[in-house]
Parts: C-alpha cells; structure tokens; sequence
C-alpha cells in the first residue's frame, strides 16, 4: 500500500491516503478505520494487536499521535466506548453500505 502512495499520486489532482480497516470481532473492539497523515507510517494489523484497546497503544508507539486517526466503524461496529480520546475524533455513522443512526445509540 505505501508504494501506491507514491506511484498514484498525482500534483495537484490527485493525492492517495494511506488507510486501512482494522478488524477484529466485536467482544474484542470491533471495526476501526485507521487513517494516517504520513505514506511512511506504520500500520498496525491484528497480529500486532489482538484488540481494540492493544490498537491504540501500538500505534501510538510506532507513530506520532498527530498523524494517526482511528474512526469506529459502524456497518460492522467499532466499540468507540473504548475510544483513546488522542485518536479517535468521531464515528462512521453512513457509509456505502447505508445509513447507521443508531450506531451512537448502541453503547
């Protein structure tokens, strides 16, 4: 993914995100959208990090706090009760699979 950052990229008109959707079940925290300023950033999949809360520490450790946004994700929902208040700014409540209101409601 980090060397498509480079090679998509294009002045001005194009500029390529890197980000990925951190899964795991939903005892253990859920889907989170995970969102990085930097192309040279470290992801942090589930074999660094077997839960939700481990997600946070781990890319906080390998990242700058700044550069990293983690966003629960509501079609297959993200615990956002366990929310690290330095990563997370929000919740996915729409997406292409639809319109999720009650996913705030939900915890």
């Amino acid at each position: 993914m980090q060397n498509c950052l480079t090679r998509y990229e294009v002045a001005n008109e194009f500029i390529p995100i890197l980000a990925y959707e951190y899964t795991a079940p939903p005892k253990l925290g859920g889907h989170h959208n995970v969102y990085f300023r930097k192309g040279d950033s470290k992801l942090v999949g589930l074999h660094q990090a077997t839960n939700v809360t481990d997600l946070f520490k781990v890319l906080k450790e390998l990242n700058s706090t700044g550069d990293v946004l983690v966003i629960p994700h509501a079609h297959q929902a993200g615990d956002w009760r366990r929310a690290d208040k330095d990563l997370v700014a929000g919740v996915e409540i729409a997406s292409q699979h639809g319109s999720f209101e009650w996913f705030g409601l939900r915890f």
